[in-house]
């Protein structure tokens, strides 16, 4: 009856373990879908727009700087634009949200489609 007992106290605390590691990785993938629809455009045009837009600010400020210190704007534009910005592979962070829960669970199941191309 000892041994039965220890087990049954061991099956508790892993399955404890367990849920603690599922509650823990849920809130890791929720954190990447927040992250992923703050900062993911479904539209490549309208994200370079965006970037262009970001770039044309911080540009303006840099060349506020130099003007207010006296000094030659030796910077263009396209300097400030993050060349990165627009390259994520995917925006479907729903998608991505399940391929985070699935690699937490240890195994990602897939199912073969034809790419998106873009134009």
């Amino acid at each position: 009856m000892g041994i039965w007992l220890l087990s049954a106290c061991s099956y508790i605390q892993n399955q404890h373990q367990l849920f603690e590691q599922r509650k823990l990785s849920a809130a890791h993938c929720n954190q990447r879908y927040q992250y992923c629809k703050q900062t993911c455009d479904e539209s490549e045009k309208l994200c370079l727009a965006k970037s262009d837009a970001r770039a044309a600010v911080h540009f303006a400020r840099y060349q506020h700087q130099q003007n207010v210190k006296g000094q030659i704007v030796m910077e263009e534009v396209q300097a400030f634009r993050d060349p990165l910005a627009c390259r994520k592979a995917t925006c479907d962070c729903d998608q991505d949200k399940m391929m985070c829960q699935q690699a937490y669970r240890g195994s990602i199941y897939k199912r073969l489609q034809y790419a998106m191309q873009l134009n």
